[in-house]
């Protein structure tokens, strides 16, 4: 996780961005919950979903990534988000939290709004052209939950490990 900052920083960082975002909202979750399933034992065992939101009518697997490059670190997240979701459905060893009735979507959480030292956006809006392409591909919704500055003038290196000068942009 966090490649290019050192390990640890979306927990450290955007995570409990995120978490307060959705207690806030009133939303019931679950963090990192682990895939067990026997016919992946190699990997599946160490797979973890970033958060599980569970929402009246749908259970939400969200995928966190920072990200400087969007085509690599977005589709990767959705790439995760889609063997997640299928080792559920085939394991479906979680009855007490997917109920049958739930639909299972994607979402990500991911950053936003970083200035470089040249006064640069790193993000442009290939983050969104990237999105609604993938969308195109699986024909499904993908939730976009946006980590960024309060303000503009807080979007520097010192935003990135300030929990404070965060708040979470939903686009769905």
């Amino acid at each position: 996780m966090a490649r290019g900052r050192g390990q640890g920083w979306e927990e450290k960082t955007q995570h409990p961005v995120f978490a307060k975002y959705l207690q806030n909202q009133g939303f019931e979750f679950f963090h990192e919950l682990p895939i067990n399933i026997d016919i992946f034992r190699n990997h599946a065992k160490r797979s973890r979903i970033d958060f599980v939101v569970v929402h009246p009518q749908c259970l939400e697997l969200v995928e966190c990534k920072n990200g400087f490059h969007p085509s690599y670190q977005l589709a990767q997240a959705i790439g995760a988000l889609l063997v997640y979701r299928s080792l559920i459905l085939i394991e479906s060893n979680y009855p007490e939290i997917i109920p049958k009735r739930n639909i299972i979507r994607l979402s990500i959480c991911t950053i936003n709004g970083y200035k470089s030292e040249k006064g640069n956006d790193e993000w442009t809006d290939a983050h969104d052209k990237l999105i609604r392409n993938i969308e195109k591909t699986i024909h499904e919704n993908i939730g976009v939950y946006l980590v960024q500055p309060k303000s503009e003038k807080k979007a520097t290196k010192q935003y990135w490990n300030n929990i404070k000068c965060q708040k979470v942009v939903v686009h769905k």
